[in-house]
């Protein structure tokens, strides 16, 4: 992992070669440089100023997966361009001796990629680009002002993730191998006869160390932007069951208090996303709407589950419950996630860090006749799995939001059915989100090209089939 996440010298030599042939952007370095539409850093205008053309921010309607499940799209510019190839390596393994190589940003609803935007405060470009994010987000949250429950937007960092895409048009040998002309990209994007879809990976690394160097991250004048001294943090235990009477598969958990342990039933919808595609970075990040429903027809559905589980809960060191009678048929036990969530606030208190460790356990079962009952047991397991399946076992997830925006978002909470709350998307705009979230996000981007490398996201630990306690070395163990 390099120091510090600088990026490397042949990224700053190409960066310098392109600059060279545009005066304008003479300025921006390759940190600053998130995106520049690479036709006209290509230098095929007849002037040598650049002329940035309105960017292109879709929203995506679909959920995000917990696991990586889709292809990446990758995409470096010669000339008037377009490479198209997947990534299957880690990321220091791709190679990226071209200008503009990232992820191409492919939606559900309007599939486009994302034009080239530079994130330097000096630049027009800039500008256009926040007013462009600021727009769609003002789209996306006018939409919800009549929702009842409780609302939280959050930016988590990321992949964007592409399935379904023809084979067609990856490339399976080099990068070189599949060219397109910005146009024909653009088609093969936009067409839907392929079927595809976008997915959000929100599973950031593995390894701690890379945590703290998110966590000490500095400002340009060396202050550290997070406030390590004032931090929130809390514990909660989520049991994600299948219910075999929901012919919806409604996806619903009981999620536990480890310091109260209340018990509630939540069901958790993605409301809107808007997706920010890093073209040279390694990394991307959305802007999401996550809603829990008020409703208390989910508690009375599944009541009589809440109160078999309270009864027969038992904790430490392992996570044991017992369901019986007939809802042992009803329900079945699927994922068992600890998740330590802390909370920094930034030195200006208007920005908060969130990171989440997530440990997912084994769940095992055992029929206990005596009692007509199935008795769960999750556990952090060191046995080889079955076919080498190695599912991670414990991750990272990054995210920050903004303290104001989380006082008005409260109004959701109490809103009666019929009503709308007081704010609007025009009274966010004065909440200056763009400096207390979206520019912070841009910058922790720029730093997050080392994440994952340390130990390749497990990606060598799954190659050469080791067991999963082998990968929980990785980090210690959290205090519960």
């Amino acid at each position: 992992m390099k120091k510090d996440y600088e990026p490397s010298a042949s990224d700053n030599t190409k960066i310098d070669d392109v600059a060279s042939k545009t005066p304008s952007l003479t300025n921006i370095s390759n940190v600053d440089l998130l995106a520049i539409e690479i036709c006209n850093l290509a230098g095929q205008n007849n002037d040598q100023t650049p002329k940035a053309s309105s960017p292109v921010i879709q929203e995506a309607t679909k959920g995000r997966p917990r696991i990586n499940d889709g292809k990446k799209i990758y995409a470096s510019s010669k000339k008037k361009y377009r490479i198209i190839s997947t990534q299957k390596d880690s990321p220091q393994q791709i190679k990226n001796s071209k200008l503009g190589l990232g992820p191409l940003n492919f939606l559900k609803t309007s599939h486009v990629e994302l034009l080239a935007r530079s994130f330097t405060t000096q630049s027009k470009t800039m500008d256009d680009f926040q007013e462009e994010l600021c727009s769609t987000f003002r789209s996306m949250m006018g939409r919800l002002r009549a929702y009842r429950g409780n609302l939280t937007v959050m930016i988590n960092f990321g992949r964007i993730m592409i399935s379904k895409l023809h084979d067609n048009f990856i490339a399976k040998r080099n990068i070189n191998e599949k060219i397109f002309h910005v146009d024909e990209a653009r088609k093969v994007l936009r067409d839907l006869e392929f079927n595809s879809n976008s997915r959000f990976t929100n599973i950031l690394t593995s390894s701690t160390s890379d945590i703290k160097n998110i966590i000490s991250m500095k400002h340009d004048d060396g202050q550290e932007y997070w406030d390590t001294k004032k931090i929130d943090s809390s514990l909660v235990y989520q049991l994600h069951f299948l219910d075999s009477s929901d012919s919806l598969n409604e996806n619903f958990f009981v999620e536990i208090d480890a310091e109260t342990f209340t018990i509630q039933v939540k069901s958790i919808s993605d409301l809107g996303t808007i997706y920010v595609h890093g073209v040279k970075r390694f990394w991307d990040f959305c802007i999401s709407a996550l809603g829990d429903k008020k409703d208390s027809s989910l508690e009375i559905l599944h009541r009589e589950l809440v109160e078999m589980i309270s009864d027969s809960l038992f904790i430490p060191p392992d996570i044991t419950c017992e369901i019986k009678g007939s809802l042992k048929f009803r329900y079945s036990l699927e994922e068992v996630n600890v998740r330590h969530v802390v909370r920094y606030p930034s030195k200006d208190n208007n920005s908060i860090l969130q990171i989440v460790e997530v440990r997912c356990l084994d769940v095992s079962l055992r029929d206990s006749p005596q009692t007509e009952s199935v008795i769960y047991h999750a556990v952090s397991s060191n046995t080889k799995r079955e076919n080498n399946d190695q599912s991670l076992g414990l991750w990272f997830e990054v995210s920050i939001g903004c303290r104001e925006l989380n006082d008005y978002l409260s109004q959701n909470q109490k809103l009666e059915l019929g009503d709308l709350v007081n704010w609007t998307p025009e009274s966010l705009d004065l909440l200056s989100l763009d400096q207390y979230m979206f520019i912070p996000a841009c910058k922790i981007l720029e730093k997050l090209d080392g994440v994952g490398s340390l130990n390749d996201n497990n990606y060598n630990n799954k190659r050469l089939n080791l067991t999963r306690q082998d990968n929980l070395l990785l980090a210690e163990p959290a205090s519960y």
